[in-house]
């Protein structure tokens, strides 16, 4: 009996080692170059509708279609991968899983659609805005498409075939952007904006179930989707309670403060969660089935994360600092002047934009322990201090003191967040915060570099010519100090996206 329990520790062993030679830094990177190509694509293409829609309909109307939107993230958080990510944290998974998962969130999404007509008028008249109520029932079928996409798409990411998602939104986002802008220079003004929603999510479920290979058999089993509700309903939790804290500032804008200031909070937070979502969005849809298969060695789990923190922050750092410094010259070039008191409230959400970026890999690691409700446990305190620091801050000091309250809270949860991964994985502590002092000191020197240069060019040239001026100083220079201070991450990084193995 020793000696089977010996050999089964053995291959217990071997197969660990497999999967981390697999899932070695240089794969990780390989498979976030197709992530990045969907992710990037589809925050791009989004950002640019909501610019030249906004630049053209104001700040009034963004800050309308801004509650919409904010209640569909509300159906987002219920049927975007809530339930479904069971489907990949699970080590095994049989067809009856499938079948139920499937037609469990079809069924959600088509509630969530049917209850949302009611619904809008509600919405409407506590925001003291009847134009709200159309525009929601006007998008309430994206419930629907949403409770089927996610299935498809968590089906496609348990099988690591991230390639397959590429062409995703290019497809999807691209064919909305080009209907939406279409009818905006028609003057169809916020409705542009709502067909882009209803585009985008109609185009992306065709592509996803193709991709997929897919296709349901009518049957429903209670018991085996009841099997996948523990993590499913504590993930859900997490989810409800995130969207809440993400979103809150939304709420508590639209209710105080009006329809104008909220189009102005709506845009400060496009300009940081498109970098945000750009960048860890396409480390945490790659590293939740990565890290899912690494759950029973804490210590390969550890060094995964660490390992990917290393290679993300040479993407998200720069891309935050550089955000805070360009912020004033971009609102100048791009947008009409009424958007100019954004300006602040973009360099505060920068820096919180960064904590947040890093948490997510921690957090990640966390749910691919099987610890859903740990996380919720944590979230739900959060919200807790967020309402709390909202009454100190947002309400007497306005927009300024909201944006000061979430960079406080995006820093103590980097904090906390990084406390439990290292008691869930007894990862080197010193060690991970280690690997991020090469971009650290990158992005100081191209903070000098940036802001010298704005210094002598800002009197002689134009507020676009300046943008890219300003841009190019910070990545060359960047770029040129990672390289000239010997980092063997930096100097390697290019080597890594080409392997093979």
């Amino acid at each position: 009996m020793r000696g089977q329990s010996a050999r089964k520790e053995v291959l217990l062993s071997s197969e660990v080692h497999k999967i981390v030679h697999r899932f070695s830094l240089s794969r990780v990177l390989r498979g976030s170059a197709w992530v990045a190509a969907d992710n990037w694509t589809q925050q791009i293409l989004q950002f640019i509708s909501f610019l030249y829609v906004g630049n053209i309909i104001g700040p009034a109307a963004i800050g309308e279609m801004t509650v919409a939107l904010t209640y569909m993230l509300f159906m987002h958080a219920l049927l975007m991968n809530s339930m479904t990510d069971a489907l990949i944290q699970r080590d095994t998974i049989m067809s009856e899983h499938e079948e139920a998962l499937f037609w469990g969130n079809a069924g959600m999404g088509l509630v969530a659609m049917l209850v949302t007509l009611p619904i809008a008028p509600v919405l409407a008249h506590i925001f003291g805005e009847p134009q709200i109520a159309p525009l929601i029932m006007a998008i309430s079928p994206v419930c629907l498409a949403m409770g089927m996409i996610s299935f498809f798409e968590a089906k496609i990411r348990r099988e690591l075939k991230f390639a397959k998602l590429a062409g995703r939104s290019i497809v999807s986002v691209g064919t909305a952007f080009l209907v939406a802008v279409i009818l905006a220079h028609r003057g169809f003004g916020v409705w542009s904006l709502v067909v882009f929603q209803l585009v985008w999510r109609g185009v992306e479920l065709i592509f996803v179930a193709t991709v997929a290979a897919w296709r349901p058999r009518g049957t429903f089993s209670l018991p085996h989707l009841v099997e996948l509700l523990d993590y499913s309903l504590s993930n859900l939790g997490v989810r409800l309670v995130d969207f809440f804290a993400q979103n809150a500032g939304r709420i508590v804008v639209g209710l105080f403060f009006g329809m104008h200031a909220l189009g102005i909070y709506q845009l400060a937070r496009r300009l940081v969660e498109a970098p945000l979502n750009a960048g860890s969005g396409i480390f945490q849809s790659l590293m939740l089935p990565i890290l899912a298969r690494l759950q029973g060695d804490r210590h390969a789990l550890g060094d995964a994360v660490a390992r990917t923190v290393q290679a993300a922050g040479f993407v998200l750092i720069p891309a935050f600092v550089g955000l805070l410094l360009v912020a004033p010259v971009l609102v100048q070039a791009l947008l009409r002047p009424e958007w100019a008191p954004a300006v602040p409230l973009v360099q505060i959400f920068a820096l919180a934009g960064l904590f947040t970026a890093l948490t997510y890999f921690f957090g990640t690691a966390i749910l691919a322990r099987g610890k859903a409700r740990l996380t919720l446990y944590v979230n739900v305190a959060f919200f807790v201090i967020r309402i709390g620091l909202y009454g100190l801050l947002a309400i007497p000091y306005g927009l300024a003191g909201l944006a000061l309250a979430e960079a406080g809270l995006a820093a103590l949860g980097l904090i906390v967040w990084f406390v439990l991964f290292e008691r869930e994985t007894h990862a080197d502590a010193t060690g991970v915060i280690g690997r991020l002092v090469s971009p650290l000191f990158a992005a100081l020197v191209m903070a000098l570099a940036v802001e010298a240069f704005r210094l002598l060019a800002e009197r002689a040239i134009e507020p676009p010519a300046l943008l890219v001026g300003m841009i190019v100083t910070g990545l060359i220079s960047f770029a040129a100090t990672a390289m000239l201070t010997g980092s063997p991450e930096a100097v390697g990084l290019t080597k890594l996206l080409r392997a093979r193995r």
